[in-house]
């Protein structure tokens, strides 16, 4: 988020007031594209820290600016306006608007965005996409939580937003109640969006003792698959890794024995190449009723 801004643009300097304390403390850090891009304390979050290069620091602003341009290479946005102005002004940006619960789901280095509720001096906020799991995803933000400005602040850091997907749309849960969710926005023009990994699981149910085969397309093409399993109990089996054919193709046969727990499990897959998951696929287990050798 990013507070007063449009009053101290106008005047041109920042606040001559001492930086809260904290403020500047590293509670953060992501990778991306083999560059450590690291975020910030603003101490508070109605500070508004120095003009720097990526905007004032350290708003949420600043640090989408700061990733872009070092991670991704893409043009600076300082100047862009506040973060509710991200998400309307894509284009100008270079970057492309993906509106919450449509057909496209984030992807990591993404930015989620939030217009806010309207309300005065509420500027919305911005984050970046670090990860995406079947049911959330999660980001590394600027201006959120400043405190403790220690490392890693987790909510800074690695801050969950749930993500429910149905029917092929995706719908990432808001902030807070104050900073739904618009949308997200991803570079053009470079790693674009790619269509979504699928995964199957045959036959669906079956007694112990019989041989379940999970398939899947559209992964990496001879690359690495995380492949993970919840158990009936709602624990996880060891996460394997398999990895895609030349096509893109996965293939993992499961033979179930009398050892195996009787109940449904959940499955899914994840392209590590390029983070894309599956959506989850279930089969269940029923107890045999003769004895399996």
């Amino acid at each position: 988020m990013i507070m007063t801004v449009m009053l101290v643009a106008i005047v041109g300097t920042s606040s001559a007031a001492a930086p809260p304390a904290g403020w500047g403390n590293k509670i953060g850090s992501f990778t991306y594209n083999e560059v450590e891009v690291g975020a910030y304390s603003n101490g508070d979050v109605n500070y508004l820290g120095p003009y720097g290069t990526y905007g004032y620091q350290f708003q949420c602003v600043e640090y989408i600016n700061r990733f872009y341009v070092q991670a991704l290479g893409h043009k600076n946005m300082k100047g862009g306006g506040n973060a509710n102005q991200y998400f309307s002004t894509a284009s100008s940006k270079g970057l492309v608007a993906y509106k919450n619960g449509g057909t496209t789901p984030p992807q990591m280095g993404d930015i989620i965005c939030s217009n806010g509720n309207g309300a005065k001096n509420n500027y919305g906020h911005v984050a970046i996409v670090r990860q995406v799991l079947p049911d959330s995803i999660r980001v590394i933000q600027q201006n959120w939580v400043n405190l403790p400005a220690t490392f890693p602040n987790q909510n800074a850091n690695y801050f969950p937003l749930t993500m429910k997907v149905s029917g092929g749309k995706y719908t990432v849960g808001a902030f807070s109640s104050a900073y739904p969710v618009v949308g997200w926005l991803h570079k053009s023009g470079s790693n674009d969006v790619k269509p979504p990994v699928t995964l199957t699981v045959s036959p669906s149910s079956g007694q112990q003792g019989t041989i379940f085969t999970v398939s899947g397309n559209g992964y990496t093409p001879n690359g690495p698959v995380a492949y993970h399993v919840k158990k009936p109990d709602n624990t996880e089996f060891p996460v394997a890794t398999l990895t895609a054919s030349s096509s893109g193709v996965i293939t993992y046969p499961y033979k179930s024995t009398t050892a195996s727990m009787v109940g449904t499990y959940t499955i899914w897959a994840i392209d590590k190449s390029t983070s894309r998951q599956s959506t989850n696929v279930q089969e269940t287990i029923t107890r045999s009723s003769k004895h399996l050798k």
